[in-house]
């Protein structure tokens, strides 16, 4: 179809290829879209979705949402967009600084995805954890599609990562509060080895060797009446009484 009508056609059939889990029939509409007008906002949004939805060109993707960014600087979805291409280009800072300018709009699904994953890049996963789990939630109340099944998908994997993460940072703060205490009480008694902490238990090392030869000698057992005591020489003649 001509003219500025066929275009907000073709990007609408873009999104629908989109929502059904077709990205590429998406970008090659879209494509198209651009190809006759560049300045096209819209389609450059719903371009870098898909791309990043291919998890492909990044940079492209993020030239393109920064394009519907500044069409639509307001927009919870472009914002999302946004912030999903600057995650993937390596700049978790400047996609949590694009999603906190949605404080004040209704946390959808996948603007809670995408907030997870800049939290995850960030490496606050505990944060990320619970924005996957509300992401989770609110999934259940939208009504059935291939997108949404996609990206329930990719809510679960990366909350498997995010729980992964969360148990390997709190590993690691039992592993240092450890070390901590093993130095401060070294740092405390100089002089001493330090083997508290170590995974061998006392009953694990070896007696040094003054402490083996210094055990008592068992005493000896009671000699019967009219015995030979044993420190007695038997071949010695008796002295006469």
């Amino acid at each position: 179809a001509p003219g500025a009508q066929g275009e907000n056609a073709n990007v609408l059939l873009g999104r629908a290829y989109l929502l059904l889990a077709q990205a590429k029939r998406a970008e090659s509409v879209l494509r198209k879209v651009l190809q006759g007008n560049p300045e096209n906002a819209q389609a450059a949004g719903v371009l870098a979705q898909v791309l990043l939805d291919l998890e492909r060109e990044p940079r492209e993707a993020l030239t393109l949402a920064e394009q519907a960014a500044k069409a639509a600087p307001e927009e919870a979805e472009t914002l999302c967009t946004l912030a999903g291409a600057q995650a993937a280009t390596g700049d978790p800072t400047a996609a949590l600084a694009t999603l906190a300018k949605l404080a004040e709009e209704p946390r959808t699904a996948p603007a809670l995805y995408e907030i997870a994953k800049a939290q995850l890049a960030a490496k606050d996963a505990d944060a990320a954890r619970k924005n996957l789990e509300l992401a989770s939630s609110c999934c259940k109340s939208l009504p059935d599609s291939p997108w949404l099944r996609a990206l329930t998908s990719k809510i679960g994997w990366l909350l498997d990562g995010a729980k992964k993460a969360t148990s390997e940072t709190k590993r690691e703060a039992r592993r240092q509060a450890r070390e901590d205490r093993r130095r401060a009480a070294n740092e405390g008694n100089p002089g001493g080895s330090g083997w508290e902490d170590s995974a061998a238990t006392p009953s694990d090392l070896s007696l040094p060797a003054a402490a083996e030869t210094s055990a008592p000698v068992a005493a000896p057992e009671s000699e019967e009446p009219g015995s030979t005591p044993a420190s007695e020489d038997l071949g010695a003649t008796p002295e006469p009484s």
